[in-house]
């Protein structure tokens, strides 16, 4: 999965976190008689099913991506919210909110806690194939820059070409990073030489 891949799970995580979190302080204002049974379970309702439809987004995105892992780990919380919902038991019942207050409180806990778990190891992988890309653009500049060095001073020193020069052609094509820093300072050398005493 790419950068733009990553970055796609990332705010689909987020908008989980953020729909989970709404619920939670639903919920809180409930228990705290800011909002009356009726507003709150109106109101955490209302987002029930985009969690639903979000939460498969993801699990979606993963597997068409070739990340089983992260797709098995997101595999419980779609088949949480899917079991929920064939059992019609998704919805909170305004005449029960108060007696299973402790109930969906902590449902909403863990299923937030489970959440950062998956965005905590999104953002590592996201982190970790973001350095390899970067390492394999700064390999494909270097070898790019060898490349570009050799052809100017095969151009400039014409007349005093060497045999070696055609070596350290090849091993800038590798990637031997350490051969090609030894060439490197080889063909420096090489480079005074020639045009000290004129070869």
């Amino acid at each position: 999965m790419g950068l733009l891949g990553w970055l796609l799970t990332f705010i689909i995580l987020i908008c989980l976190l953020g729909i989970v979190a709404y619920q939670l302080v639903c919920l809180a204002d409930l228990e705290s008689d800011y909002l009356n049974p009726y507003d709150s379970a109106l109101k955490i309702n209302m987002v029930v099913l985009p969690e639903i439809v979000i939460g498969g987004v993801l699990c979606v995105v993963y597997f068409l991506t070739g990340h089983w892992f992260l797709c098995l780990l997101s595999l419980p919380y779609v088949y949480f919210n899917v079991t929920l919902y064939l059992e019609r038991t998704h919805l909170v019942d305004v005449t029960e909110i108060y007696n299973q207050l402790p109930k969906e409180k902590k449902t909403r806990a863990i299923k937030m806690g489970y959440l950062v778990v998956l965005l905590v190891i999104s953002l590592f992988w996201l982190l970790w194939t973001t350095g390899d890309d970067d390492e394999g653009l700064s390999s494909k500049v270097r070898h790019s820059s060898w490349r570009s060095y050799l052809s100017f001073n095969n151009f400039v020193n014409r007349d005093s070409w060497h045999p070696y020069n055609f070596f350290l052609w090849q091993r800038a094509e590798s990637s031997e990073d350490d051969a090609i820093d030894r060439s490197f300072q080889k063909l420096n050398s090489l480079s005074l030489f020639n045009s000290w005493y004129g070869s």
